[in-house]
């Protein structure tokens, strides 16, 4: 009977150990999500970014063309 009460506390002991650790971890994976959250907002603002970097490239690139169209017919 003894024996089985050890084991009963050293089984309960390990279940609170088991709890603390599954405690801890869930804090990190809430920190994680919380991350996670905050870099997909920063990825889509920095594609945004791209976006509208590229279009005025593309803007501007259109214009260089037209003025070289330009010239070419001046040209001739």
């Amino acid at each position: 009977m003894e024996r089985n009460r050890v084991a009963f506390d050293r089984s309960e002991a390990a279940f609170e150990r088991n709890t603390q650790a599954f405690e801890r971890l869930m804090v990190g994976f809430d920190r994680f999500e919380q991350k996670m959250d905050e870099h997909t907002i920063f990825i889509r603002d920095m594609n945004r970014r791209a976006e509208v970097f590229l279009q005025k490239i593309l803007a501007d690139h259109e214009k260089f063309m037209v003025k070289l169209e330009e010239r070419d017919e001046d040209a001739t």
